[in-house]
């Protein structure tokens, strides 16, 4: 089955081709299922690196694997997790070398997800759901001999995702913090929309979609807006992560993808440690101004809750997910309790699977009983 083959691909992507296990330590007998990474950096170096977490500072580093020492460099990385005591970092190595069929990474500390289970989750279902998305693997990480724990190494997105998988990329904007899609309110979209290929700042044709999206009518909605933005792929984004209960993934936390100058925006789904959040609930649609627009219409709105129902019947399954949970549990378990900010700091795995086993059950139920009576969303505050 396709997930099977997805969950394979995920757990053992670190080991799965010989030039992958010839550049990757065995690790100690108790992580036995994970690779290591087991890094060294000078100790002036290692303060540099320290008193620049929020800043991106590069040092130098070498990572032994295996019988090999691989030159590099680390810097900090990620918005949020800077703040936390165990943080990520941005890996590029020297030289064309590779980590998992990666020359430059993130190692991401996933601050948000205690069970580290949540992206291989949110990965398997929006790659069901027919989106590109980033490869990641678990990994152990050490520097200077100190375990630093459990991190995930994740694919970038860059010209190279796309030059590996054969696709055309005429525009990547990275969309960031309380990304604003309306010029009804306040809004500066070089302060919340990142510009990637090409680096060069230019923003207009986002300008030009959020322009259309404010001033396009229900009755010329896909014929104006669809020039601008792919509208059947974004409702199946928006439906996928609001399904995720992913707060973090509506006016954050994506990527809008031109394929071809005059091709319409479509969607790259990235950073997934907030997926499966218990806390608030985002209800059967998350909130901003694209769905607003959207779901004003009779047939957008029909088409979002199919594809409700068709991710809740297909992949947000007990059948489906559970058994993805229970075997990357198999693999991270040793490598989880020796992670000084997790296992060793007394937290459960056990106890967290049982709890994020317990919200997908709960989650899939409460969507079901409210699909047919979900009218759309009246404001930005809320559901009709």
């Amino acid at each position: 089955m396709k997930y099977l083959k997805y969950i394979s691909a995920v757990l053992f992507m670190l080991a799965i081709t010989s030039c992958r296990e010839s550049i990757i330590n065995g690790p100690e007998d108790n992580i036995a299922s994970i690779p290591q990474l087991d890094t060294y950096i000078s100790d002036g170096n290692y303060q540099i690196l320290q008193e620049n977490r929020f800043s991106n500072v590069s040092v130098a580093a070498d990572i032994f694997a295996g019988r090999e020492k691989l030159s590099a460099t680390l810097e900090a990385q990620g918005a949020g997790s800077r703040y936390f005591p165990k943080w990520g970092y941005y890996v590029r190595l020297d030289n064309g070398q590779e980590i998992g069929g990666e020359n430059s990474f993130n190692l991401s500390a996933q601050p948000h997800d205690r069970t580290m289970l949540r992206s291989i989750l949110a990965s398997y279902i929006y790659s069901e759901a027919g989106f590109e998305v980033f490869h990641s693997s678990h990994v152990f990480l050490k520097i200077n001999g100190k375990p630093k724990g459990l991190y995930l190494l994740t694919e970038k997105i860059d010209e190279v995702f796309f030059a590996k998988r054969d696709i055309p990329v005429h525009e990547l904007i990275k969309v960031i913090f309380e990304a604003k899609f309306s010029f009804t309110e306040l809004n500066n979209p070089a302060s919340c929309f990142e510009k990637k290929i090409p680096d060069d700042n230019n923003l207009n044709n986002l300008r030009d979609f959020i322009h259309c999206l404010d001033n396009s009518d229900n009755s010329d909605l896909f014929q104006r807006l669809g020039k601008y933005l792919d509208i059947r792929q974004y409702l199946m984004y928006h439906a996928v992560t609001s399904v995720l209960n992913n707060l973090d993934g509506f006016e954050n936390n994506f990527y809008l993808v031109k394929d071809y100058p005059d091709s319409p925006y479509r969607i790259l789904p990235w950073d997934f440690d907030k997926t499966f959040d218990t806390g608030i609930n985002v209800g059967l649609a998350g909130n901003n101004a694209i769905i607003r627009k959207l779901l004003q219409n009779d047939s957008c709105l029909s088409i979002y809750k199919s594809d409700l129902r068709m991710i809740l019947n297909s992949c947000f399954t007990e059948d489906r997910l559970y058994p993805i949970i229970d075997s990357v549990y198999i693999k991270i378990k040793g490598a989880y309790n020796e992670d000084p900010y997790l296992g060793a700091n007394g937290i459960s795995l056990e106890d967290e699977i049982s709890e994020l086993k317990r919200f997908i059950r709960e989650r899939r139920a409460y969507l079901l009983n409210n699909i047919d009576s979900f009218r759309g969303l009246t404001d930005k505050w809320g559901e009709l």
